[in-house]
């Protein structure tokens, strides 16, 4: 029955886009049906998903088609429009520094890309979300209205207000999460605390293997002393940052 709806789903949503719109863009959950989507609009027009964990995997056949927001921001700039199709799925885009914006996001701080609130500031498109139906597997796309969020916006800062509302159909799908989505691991990385965990085990690691490259070159370990140094003062200062466990 899923696979049918899915199906049926997919049917419709192909539909409700026509193969030359370009000026679109589609804000999604990391699921099969909306990975399969993907796909296929992939394969009939002119396309930039946003690059992840989950939408990189040779199943789902994106690859030629993957792009980082950045890439994104990057191509289109100075454009009036999209001239492509532009699938992002923001449940997998985890990181830190000023193209992100921390967002209260199903009760809690997440941080999430910018890359939907710029591609609406500079090209205004479309902007279609992900909404899921009974029974399990069906969806449709809606429309989401943001006039009211692009007039207030302020150009001189982070437009917070903005990215909320082009994010809470999202929001509201996430909430009680699709059956088939895939994004879960991703997606609590938006956590600020759960992000700079993750990356203080992954410095430790490169610590400890330049550790053992200096311990196995003797005869030359000025070679990786600088890499050393620099990766132990992150590690040193990761910890210094970190909050007591009596706190």
């Amino acid at each position: 029955m899923n696979r049918l709806a899915r199906a049926r789903s997919l049917r419709h949503a192909l539909d409700s886009i026509a193969p030359d719109d370009s000026n679109r863009l589609l804000i999604l959950p990391t699921t099969v049906g909306t990975l399969e989507l993907a796909g296929a609009l992939c394969s009939r027009q002119p396309c930039r998903v946003t690059t992840g964990p989950v939408s990189v995997e040779a199943r789902w056949g994106l690859a030629p088609h993957l792009r980082t927001p950045a890439e994104i921001v990057r191509e289109f700039a100075g454009e009036r429009h999209l001239n492509a199709l532009v699938i992002s799925f923001p449940d997998q885009i985890a990181g830190e520094g000023e193209s992100f914006m921390t967002l209260r996001f199903l009760g809690m701080d997440r941080r999430f890309s910018l890359l939907e609130a710029v591609l609406v500031l500079r090209h205004q498109p479309l902007v279609y979300q992900y909404r899921s139906r009974r029974p399990f597997g069906a969806y449709r796309l809606l429309e989401v209205p943001y006039a009211h969020a692009l007039s207030a916006a302020d150009h001189r800062t982070a437009p917070a207000y903005l990215l909320r509302t082009l994010l809470a159909g999202l929001e509201a799908e996430l909430a009680k999460p699709p059956r088939d989505w895939l994004a879960a691991s991703s997606f609590a990385l938006k956590s600020p605390v759960t992000f700079e965990f993750r990356v203080r085990e992954e410095l430790k690691e490169i610590e400890a293997l330049l550790r053992l490259a200096v311990d196995a070159r003797t005869d030359t370990p000025d070679r990786f002393e600088t890499a050393l140094k620099s990766v132990t003062a992150l590690v040193r200062c990761g910890r210094a940052a970190s909050p007591s466990p009596r706190t």
